[in-house]
């Protein structure tokens, strides 16, 4: 397939349910979507199947985040109510572990380091509140306290990229801290990880479909004017301050847009929000430059290093690739917001009434 036909060869699958899908993750079982209803979407052979017909509790709480572990054997997803699960890709079981410590309010955004069985987790609510977890010896995660990086504002997206895991929330601020202290816990106290454990049998993914009622250095485009100067009262480089375990706030001034989503990767840190703007944060100089992407809201983005999507309204799709000048619009069939995308073989974007697009050789 040559460039120019990759490029604007986005075509639409069918999915099994016309249910809005918020959130999209890859993993080493094939692209995973989240949405309404509590529905977990696996695309294995080309097809779309129902994985989790109701949520990790079977409530039906909608799902809002999903991420994967790093080998890509583990999916982790949450939602409304305290919803919080994880599948697991391998043996093809769900786990339950929903209103951890307590917490019932809705998670907006989660995300994943490390692999399958040593993973670290991080999920965040709209009161602006984050709440990490290490997986122990025994398998089961262990929750430490809630921390507000900012001042309460909702926290619409989290993502690791590098030794870091960063933070973005309502009110134009975005948060840095370090992977090495996620889910740190002081005082070692299992108790709180009792409260999250599930009661709820096992079952596999066959069991659960039954009953279900719905079958850098790049040149990056013209920078918007006036905010391209280096943070005020910034604190040392995140390279040279690795044993700091408090997150802090690294940006972003004079924003005056909403952030949607954020995709890290190494150094590379890339921020969606409003008007079709991308923020792109330079670590060394601790800065961020804004590129117009595109011209409607960008509600998600991601990055794999030679190319960067972002995708938002009417179905609409922007893309800059490596060593190219700027960004540019690349056509969709659809026309339904889109609220995610993740690049990948194939590369999948999703959004409202059961909407998914996906590009790639084996798409």
């Amino acid at each position: 397939m040559t460039d120019s036909q990759d490029d604007s060869d986005w075509t639409e699958a069918e999915t099994p349910l016309d249910l809005n899908l918020r959130d999209v993750a890859q993993t080493a079982d094939g692209p995973y979507a989240v949405g309404t209803d509590g529905v977990v979407l696996g695309r294995r052979d080309g097809t779309w199947h129902i994985v989790v017909p109701v949520g990790p509790a079977t409530k039906r709480n909608v799902l809002t985040s999903v991420d994967a572990t790093a080998d890509g054997e583990r999916v982790w997803f949450a939602g409304s109510s305290g919803a919080l699960g994880m599948y697991d890709t391998a043996n093809r079981r769900k786990h339950d572990y929903s209103a951890p410590g307590g917490k019932t309010s809705t998670w907006e955004a989660i995300a994943v380091t490390g692999e399958r069985g040593s993973e670290r987790l991080l999920v965040a609510n709209g009161s602006g509140e984050v709440l990490a977890a290490t997986i122990g010896p025994d398998g089961c995660p262990r929750f430490g306290d809630v921390v507000k990086p900012g001042s309460g504002s909702t926290i619409t997206g989290l993502d690791v990229g590098g030794d870091t895991v960063y933070a973005i929330d309502t009110s134009g601020n975005v948060f840095a801290k370090p992977v090495e202290s996620v889910g740190d816990d002081p005082s070692g106290d299992p108790a709180t990880d009792g409260e999250a454990r599930s009661t709820a049998p096992d079952r596999s993914a066959e069991d659960e479909i039954e009953g279900h009622p719905c079958a850098d250095g790049d040149t990056d485009g013209a920078a918007v004017d006036g905010t391209n100067d280096a943070e005020a009262g910034a604190d040392d480089a995140a390279d040279e301050r690795p044993e700091d375990a408090e997150w802090r706030e690294i940006g972003i001034r004079n924003a005056q847009v909403n952030f949607h989503d954020v995709t890290a990767s190494g150094d590379r840190v890339l921020v969606a929000g409003d008007g079709g703007l991308v923020y792109r944060y330079d670590r060394v100089c601790e800065n961020w430059t804004p590129v117009q992407a595109g011209d409607v809201a960008l509600l998600g983005i991601d990055d794999d290093g030679e190319r960067t999507v972002a995708v938002g309204a009417n179905g609409s799709a922007f893309e800059r690739r490596r060593g190219s000048y700027g960004w540019r619009p690349t056509p969709t069939p659809v026309s339904a917001q889109l609220r995610a995308v993740a690049l990948g073989s194939p590369s999948v974007a999703v959004g409202a009434d059961g909407t998914a697009i996906e590009r790639g050789d084996d798409a």
